[in-house]
């Protein structure tokens, strides 16, 4: 423990470590037996939410409150254990970007993830069968009426999208395309190394590590970590350029796909922002 001295009094400095504890989420790590429990879980949620919306046709009617609450129920039951497990699997990834079992996991959290954003383009066409009347009279419940807002944004997204058939093979596809190329893009920064010049002693640094010393208060540190992190990046330029130019085509061509002419339609659309006009 150390201590330092402030403005007359003895504070106590609190040492941290260099690493996550990651054990006190999931024991073990990538190899956590607790975490592939999550991860089974995590399916069986959500399959059972893809047959309740795959079972459900809107009446169109105010009965549809019922059974629109319990799949909303079962959303955020899977949902939550999904961003569970991709926040865990990224803490593994930043902690240690040689884990190759951590990449596995991501690969698995994706595919996971392309089956649950299926359900969810189904769910919300079934959004857009209910009436403009029955929908306000659907959202007038107390229970429904606090999430208006998000359903009916959910709702009217929807109208823009292809069908859920063509949003479904998107989502599947997406999985060796857009997503892939993400992880290729992941996996290729989780190997560029920066040079670092520490007291006299050279030292390889991972990009997250690097990217820490920027803010170092001595303006010298900063300026050589910079020079080698542009060169540590340079090398990598061309891979990257191409990874980069692929992740862009793949969304490109959804969006025409979808009949969107502004690149900036989505991005705007999920920041709730409009474009100035």
């Amino acid at each position: 423990m150390k201590y330092i001295l402030k403005g007359g009094y003895r504070m106590t400095a609190t040492p941290y470590l260099d690493v996550w504890d990651l054990d006190v989420i999931f024991n073990g790590g990538s190899e956590s037996k607790e975490f592939a429990d999550h991860l089974n879980l995590t399916s069986e949620l959500i399959e059972f939410f893809q047959t309740k919306v795959s079972n459900w046709t809107p009446l169109n009617t105010t009965e549809d409150s019922k059974p629109l609450k319990e799949l909303l129920e079962n959303f955020e039951h899977a949902a939550k254990k999904l961003r569970q497990a991709g926040a865990f699997v990224g803490c593994l990834q930043a902690q240690n970007t040689e884990d190759k079992k951590a990449y596995n996991l991501e690969a698995r959290v994706t595919s996971l993830s392309a089956a649950f954003q299926t359900a969810l383009s189904q769910f919300d066409s079934s959004l857009t069968m209910i009436t403009d009347d029955v929908w306000m009279d659907l959202l007038a419940d107390e229970q429904l009426h606090v999430l208006s807002y998000i359903l009916s944004e959910r709702r009217e997204r929807a109208k823009d999208k292809l069908s859920k058939e063509e949003e479904a093979l998107i989502n599947a596809l997406g999985v060796d395309g857009y997503h892939s190329w993400g992880q290729l893009y992941d996996l290729i920064v989780g190997k560029i190394k920066v040079t670092f010049n520490d007291n006299g002693e050279e030292k390889l640094l991972s990009v997250g590590q690097a990217f820490n010393k920027f803010s170092s208060p001595d303006r010298k540190i900063r300026a050589a970590i910079f020079k080698n992190w542009e060169a540590a990046w340079g090398e990598q330029a061309d891979i990257l350029a191409k990874t980069l130019n692929h992740l862009s085509g793949f969304r490109l061509n959804v969006y025409q796909k979808r009949g969107w002419e502004d690149v900036l339609k989505e991005p705007l659309s999920i920041n709730r922002m409009e474009k100035e006009r």
